[in-house]
């Protein structure tokens, strides 16, 4: 990458904050790469901003009459006209001469572009996509749900995947699990693909500023926290019914919600349920929070836990959080999934039960609440494998590689 090359991202969602994104980018941009994003635009945000050497263009209005008349278009055939318009101009303005697509939707307008301007393009997939949507949908009763699901069914996503990455000129994903299945499923030749995992820098991690009042107000408890995005499939009520259990077991148990998100009222659900239970004064949500203070709420923790319901989705998915976790030598517990078995399992870094079994949840928690002995040595086997096997840096010179590769022709 001698001569400085201009790389398109495309980000069908708000930025900041998407992590996987900031990443890749700062690893294009360290290696001299100029590098776009385009994605929507909120409020009074900025149409373009640079963050870290990003150039953010918000140029993606998701309001009024035109997106209503993209999105019909989106539902007959998975192009934005809204989206078409304005990658071409970026393409355009700023010679940009690889096309990098974060998620499936979009592909296919990416395509359209690149197709005109004679550019390859990079789909980056963060996860089995038609399967979320399923996931998502069989949860979400909501109208626009409804109507959703009519008109773009899980068959047709399924069929728009096979479709259109084949035409792609190379693919990003996750874990070996997905890898296979767009071999498998997709007709995707394996050479196409490169595994780029949701890893972080070890280092980083650890050089994270700790916040003291969220550190002094957990001393004395026995935490245990979920952190993330809500949701039916997210299995956060497993987490709740397992709490009802070690209430009396585990005195100063304290089971930390952070995050949020989810359908409509999701987030009363899981209150309502708390008061249920009669655990007001064991469970906490502290709501959606910056990232910044992520890291304290990991390291207050006892034991940190992904109860995923097991779904061809979550069989495969592999989230930030699992290596954060291991990153702070926490015991994970988690739900038997393909990717979790393979690492949590394999690296002996914490114990997995059955989806949505919240009997052995809460007997995974006691084990480890028991024997701080096991529970110390899984975390320290969790910071080995990440500092030995999960580390940013593979994945970092996997991405480069990638790009050598296109830019070569």
């Amino acid at each position: 990458m001698r001569k400085p090359k201009s790389v398109l991202m495309v980000l069908d969602n708000y930025y900041p904050p998407d992590i996987r994104v900031s990443k890749e980018a700062g690893v294009l941009i360290k290696n001299g790469v100029n590098v776009y994003l385009i994605c929507w635009k909120g409020g009074n945000s900025l149409e373009w901003e640079v963050l870290d050497g990003l150039n953010v263009l918000r140029r993606i209005k998701i309001k009024g009459f035109r997106k209503i008349w993209s999105m019909l278009n989106y539902y007959i055939n998975f192009v934005s006209p809204l989206w078409l318009k304005e990658l071409n101009r970026a393409v355009e303005e700023f010679n940009v001469e690889v096309i990098h697509v974060h998620d499936l939707p979009l592909v296919k307008t990416c395509l359209k572009v690149a197709e005109k301007h004679g550019i390859p393009v990079i789909a980056d997939l963060h996860e089995n996509y038609p399967e979320a949507v399923k996931d998502w949908l069989s949860t979400d009763k909501s109208f626009k749900s409804r109507v959703f699901n009519f008109l773009l069914p899980f068959r047709r996503w399924r069929n728009y995947e096979r479709s259109v990455l084949r035409s792609v000129s190379r693919i990003i994903t996750i874990t070996e699990e997905t890898a296979e299945h767009y071999v498998r499923d997709c007709g995707v030749p394996a050479e196409k693909i490169t595994i780029v995992r949701n890893t972080d820098l070890v280092e980083n991690l650890l050089n994270s500023r700790l916040y003291p009042d969220i550190i002094e107000k957990y001393k004395g408890f026995f935490t245990v926290s979920y952190i993330g995005g809500f949701g039916p499939h997210r299995g956060i009520e497993t987490i709740l019914k397992a709490g009802s259990l070690l209430v009396e077991k585990i005195p100063e148990l304290k089971i930390l919600i952070v995050g949020g998100g989810g359908p409509a009222g999701y987030d009363s659900t899981l209150k309502n349920l708390v008061r249920e239970l009669n655990l007001e004064r064991n469970v906490e949500f502290t709501g959606w929070v910056e990232y910044k203070f992520i890291p304290s709420y990991i390291h207050i923790s006892d034991i940190c836990l992904i109860p995923y319901k097991l779904s061809a989705h979550t069989n495969d998915a592999l989230p930030h959080k699992l290596f954060q976790y291991m990153a702070f030598s926490k015991p994970v517990v988690a739900t038997r999934t393909r990717t979790f078995t393979r690492i949590i399992e394999g690296h002996n870094c914490g114990l997995l039960f059955p989806s949505e079994d919240y009997k052995e949840l809460a007997e995974c928690i006691l084990k480890l609440y028991k024997d701080r002995g096991l529970a110390f040595k899984m975390g320290e086997n969790g910071f080995n494998a990440v500092r030995e096997y999960y580390n940013w840096r593979d994945d970092e010179r996997r991405l480069l590689d990638l790009y050598h590769q296109i830019f070569r022709g």
